[in-house]
């Protein structure tokens, strides 16, 4: 949340937490992307792309912050989450507010030259390498990587042009690098069939995508295998959509109120 990075820890049953760590105070705005691994924090917030590692008492105290990339952060439609590859990079997903990052990408023969609306990003592991891999969403907040390095991302959809013919609800792309989303403008979104369209892989009416993570098939129901969750904050529905397209709605409030689903990780097993 705003000034503060916390870290909460489950008892065993997991009903209930065992402590509350304030991990970080230097943070201003709330961080919209977060990646921890190996005691290493990154967070997207604050006008950049930030990191240090945890100290021995799980706080930042001891630790230099380091700024990696300046970029504009905090507003609905700017930079969102960040993810490492299996390929070592970092990639990172924004908004259609970002253009003034085209000027970031320093590739001498980039696979998108001219990148428009949102983007997906990626930077080398020391950060000095940047490059657009895919572009054309509208307002995508969260990404997962297929088994094969594509992209499944969850964007948002025209709301000003509900119930006029060329609305485009929230949709959910298959990726790859180079494809473009088909976000032109405000009202001029292209249509799934569009031969320059990349793969659609469900639509889901209106809502507010936030969460995407690739399904794992280590615990789960065979229904959940080749395919992945998506979370919509408006109506507090966790979707499930497999490779084939097909959709089941996994939890849901009754009143749609009151469970603003905004991210999700599998535990160590596997769930």
């Amino acid at each position: 949340g705003p000034n503060y990075l916390r870290m909460l820890t489950l008892n065993p049953t997991g009903n209930s937490l065992d402590s509350v760590t304030v991990v970080s105070r230097s943070i201003g705005q709330a961080a919209q992307g977060l990646h921890v691994q190996n005691g290493e924090i990154h967070y997207v917030a604050d006008g950049g792309i930030w990191g240090f590692q945890l100290g021995p008492d799980n706080t930042d105290q001891n630790s230099p912050l380091r700024k990696h990339v300046t970029l504009p952060t905090g507003g609905e439609h700017q930079a969102h989450a960040i993810r490492r590859g299996s390929d070592n990079n970092w990639y990172l997903i924004v908004g259609n507010d970002c253009d003034s990052m085209i000027k970031l990408q320093n590739t001498t023969s980039p696979v998108i030259p001219n990148p428009r609306a949102g983007m997906i990003w990626r930077f080398s592991d020391d950060w000095q390498k940047r490059e657009v891999v895919a572009h054309g969403l509208r307002n995508a907040y969260d990404f997962d990587f297929n088994e094969r390095g594509g992209f499944i991302t969850y964007d948002s959809d025209g709301e000003r042009d509900v119930s006029l013919p060329w609305y485009r609800p929230t949709r959910v792309f298959h990726m790859e690098r180079g494809d473009d989303a088909g976000w032109i403008t405000r009202s001029w979104k292209r249509a799934n069939h569009d031969p320059t369209m990349p793969r659609v892989l469900a639509e889901l009416g209106r809502g507010s995508p936030t969460g995407v993570k690739r399904a794992s098939k280590s615990s789960l129901p065979e229904r959940f295998h080749n395919g992945t969750f998506v979370l919509d904050w408006t109506f507090g529905r966790i979707i499930f959509v497999t490779d084939q397209g097909k959709t089941e709605i996994v939890a849901q409030p009754n009143n749609y109120s009151g469970f603003e689903v905004t991210d999700m990780k599998p535990v160590s097993d596997g769930r």
